[in-house]
């Protein structure tokens, strides 16, 4: 198995596509990271001299998209990239970015010997070359099998993407403008931006949505931070089409550039944002700019779509499919030598936190419930119990010498520094009752520690070998807040304010569970998540009864 490969696709363009899922398929078995694709369609031989046809974008564009479709479906967990440079300048050479291991070809083909000796390989050596139809390293006696090339057809007969306007069939543009979010590149994030780069002569721009643009967007506090999304885009442009200068900049609102750059020639869209257009259209006519072009290129269907999961390929979806999973690498072991593993399960008001612990519960886990050890904290004759009516007064005293929490919660409202001498007081005392509870589990065991306030507490780092977040956007959680406690949107709102944000939560988990949709979809999650634990932890979790 190889890390990285670069796949040469030699047939004609009318031939490839029933072959395209069977040769991925197979380029699979060969490599496990990145996979490039190089077009050179109806060559019998790959020696130097042997040139491209005139460049046509409309020629590879249905192919390219069928690539990539298939590939989500053949071999999903490959970086597969179709490169575009070497079409345009009609050589057969083609520039990557990172040096390759392997070279698969679809069939033997003359020359394949020299052009490999071209490539550069990871190791410095040339490159093993492997023929996909037979499987076997490509040998002198095999090189010169090679069927006679089919003519080119005309066109690629196919779904295509059509213009929205009178776009010519193989216009080229010298300044392009796309824009995304561009969250954990996919393929069809592949497809909009190779669109956008086989109508670009000189320059792609592309806006990379930042700020409040990703509000309403799904799960999006666990999107990457739009610098880093910024420089991803960056490297696969320069990586697919290195004839194309790149400009990845943030965009805050629907128009970016766009709406104020006279020399942008082409706008190119998803099926989806085609609205969007008619945004940039009039926003342009407003100010007396040329307009642009516009050209739509096709969403991808998911392939695998589960419930909940959007139609198309999406970065939502993505998203989903992290819920449940490590997001850091685990230890593998508890912090306390012959005790339990411990859990941080943490979340907003209304975040479905309990449901979780619930559902572990359900499958061996202990659960420490912290809400229940700060009552306990706050009764009778404990040393917690008299250092508050010290701090606060009597009148905080119940009639049945309890602490009224309603009257307490009065002394500290909007009062920080009471509010911190309160934690300071009740902090401690949970954190000594919960370790009371650790230490009576043993090795091989499960807790989990359900706190709302377990970060702003520091018992993640006190108590806690990993922290899981129960999250769903702060809407929702205003909603059930309301639903739940029967109280005001307004007082739902300042009490989710005066908590840590799910951004700096999420920040701090090793794992994130939503429940934000159906209750199967969230048992989903934490089965998906427990099975992960035990799988990483090993024998040490041996004896739990996932049925418990």
């Amino acid at each position: 198995m190889f890390t990285t490969g670069l796949l040469v696709l030699t047939s004609s363009l009318g031939q490839l596509a029933p072959q395209l899922q069977q040769l991925l398929t197979s380029a699979a078995r060969c490599v496990s990271g990145r996979l490039y694709v190089q077009l050179l369609p109806g060559q019998q031989s790959l020696a130097a001299a042997a040139a491209l046809p005139a460049y046509r974008p409309l020629l590879y564009w249905d192919v390219v998209c069928r690539l990539y479709a298939e590939s989500a479906r053949a071999c999903p967990q490959l970086d597969v990239r179709v490169l575009v440079s070497h079409l345009k300048r009609r050589q057969l050479r083609a520039q990557t970015a990172a040096a390759v291991d392997v070279l698969l070809l679809e069939r033997p083909c003359a020359g394949a010997e020299q052009f490999a000796a071209g490539q550069v390989s990871r190791r410095g050596h040339h490159l093993q070359t492997i023929a996909l139809q037979t499987g076997e390293p490509l040998t002198a006696e095999t090189a010169g099998l090679c069927a006679a090339p089919d003519e080119l057809p005309d066109r690629w007969l196919g779904a295509q993407a059509e213009p929205d306007n009178a776009l010519a069939a193989d216009a080229v543009y010298d300044k392009v403008a796309l824009g995304g979010t561009f969250d954990g590149i996919h393929n069809g994030h592949k497809v909009l931006l190779t669109a956008g780069l086989m109508r670009c002569r000189q320059e792609l721009t592309v806006g990379v949505t930042d700020g409040q643009m990703n509000n309403k967007k799904t799960l999006k506090e666990l999107m990457a931070p739009c610098l880093e999304r910024v420089q991803l885009v960056t490297d696969l442009l320069a990586d697919l089409d290195c004839t194309v200068r790149p400009r990845v900049v943030p965009i805050t609102d629907p128009l970016g550039p766009t709406a104020t750059e006279a020399d942008l020639q082409l706008l190119v869209v998803s099926e989806e944002t085609r609205r969007g257009a008619q945004m940039v259209a009039d926003e342009r006519r407003r100010r007396q700019l040329p307009p642009m072009d516009v050209y739509t290129v096709p969403l991808l269907a998911a392939p695998d779509r589960q419930t909940a999961e959007e139609p198309k390929i999406s970065s939502s979806t993505l998203r989903m499919r992290r819920l449940g999973t490590a997001r850091r690498p685990r230890l593998g072991v508890p912090r306390r030598a012959g005790g339990p593993y411990v859990i941080g399960l943490t979340g907003s008001a209304a975040s479905g936190k309990s449901s979780v612990a619930r559902r572990l519960a359900g499958l061996g886990a202990h659960v420490i419930d912290c809400d229940k050890l700060g009552h306990a904290a706050y009764a009778p004759d404990t040393p917690c119990h008299a250092q508050l009516r010290q701090l606060f007064g009597e009148d905080i005293v119940a009639a049945d010498g309890r602490i009224d929490r309603q009257r307490l919660g009065a002394h500290v409202f909007g009062d920080p520094a009471a509010l911190r001498r309160l934690t300071d007081c009740v902090w401690p005392e949970i954190a000594r009752l919960a370790e009371r509870r650790l230490a009576a589990l043993g090795a091989g065991q499960v807790a989990v520690l359900d706190a709302a306030v377990l970060l702003e507490a520091g018992w993640d780092a006190q108590l806690c070998d990993e922290v899981w977040v129960a999250l769903v956007p702060r809407d929702e959680a205003l909603r059930r807040a309301v639903r739940r406690d029967g109280i005001s949107e307004q007082a739902a709102a300042r009490r989710l304010d005066a908590q840590m944000s799910n951004e700096e939560r999420v920040a701090a988990a090793t794992v994130v569970i939503s429940t934000l949709w159906e209750p199967e979809v969230t048992q989903q999650q934490v089965e998906r998540a427990w099975s992960q634990l035990r799988a990483d932890l090993g024998h040490d979790l041996e004896h739990l009864d996932d049925g418990a």
